[in-house]
């Protein structure tokens, strides 16, 4: 993925939507696990990227791509196919 000038990436366009969720140890939208290409962090309830939170169970709608190479930082629980997702953010304020 390759970084806009507004900080986002852009790259593959996929698209990755569903409630946000924490299941046998790996952050998950729409049954994904998922790995956030900028700035991010996990609190075990809340999904933060940038200035915007997210809480389990959000419906959430990502653009980005799957990939099956090992991401840095990826638990071994969540081995396997995940989504990399370049943006985040609320299904309801999907455009």
């Amino acid at each position: 993925m390759e970084r806009a000038a507004d900080g986002s990436y852009v790259g593959p366009a996929a698209r990755n939507a569903g409630p946000l969720s924490f299941e046998d140890g790996c952050v998950r939208v729409g049954g994904y696990p998922i790995a956030v290409a900028r700035p991010a962090r996990w609190d075990g309830q809340t999904l933060t990227v940038g200035n915007a939170s997210f809480a389990l169970g959000d419906e959430l709608v990502m653009g980005g791509g799957y990939e099956t190479d090992r991401v840095p930082g990826q638990p071994d629980a969540c081995a396997g196919e995940i989504f990399l997702a370049g943006s985040v953010q609320l299904l309801a304020d999907e455009r």
